[in-house]
């Protein structure tokens, strides 16, 4: 039990901190006539979050999480790998790799990579339907 609250700690606390700079970079780097025409229309912070922050974020949260979901199934895997959990995909790889079935460890690269490939399509295609501007 204790080994599930650590892997999932190991996730949060390394996926977090990259959405958390893909975010700060993209409202730095906010369009800065936008952000001057809100300022000039004297708008409240909720209209300004709504119309301009969020327009200019959506697309690096999508990149973010695309990039995040990636990072976090290869921590997930190596934590099981390295831990030494009961179950899990890492556990099969080591015990694949150990009995030198390398055909499996193959084979669980090669599923994983097309999970990887299948979630970074409909990702992205969930993002072409929510910003049609990008």
């Amino acid at each position: 039990h204790h080994k599930e609250i650590w892997r999932l700690m190991l996730v949060f606390f390394g996926c977090v901190p990259i959405l958390t700079m893909l975010i700060a970079e993209a409202i730095t780097n906010a369009s800065k006539n936008r952000l001057s025409i809100f300022q000039a229309l004297n708008t409240s912070i909720g209209f300004k979050m709504k119309n301009v922050i969020i327009y200019e974020i959506l697309p690096i949260i999508f990149t973010g999480t695309r990039t995040i979901l990636s990072f976090a199934i290869i921590i997930i895997i190596v934590s099981e790998m390295v831990f030494g959990t009961a179950k899990g995909i890492g556990v099969k790889i080591v015990h694949y790799q150990n009995s030198y079935e390398i055909q499996f460890v193959y084979g669980y690269a090669i599923i994983l990579g097309l999970i990887g490939f299948l979630l970074n399509y409909l990702i992205r295609e969930f993002e072409k339907r929510i910003i049609k501007w990008n």
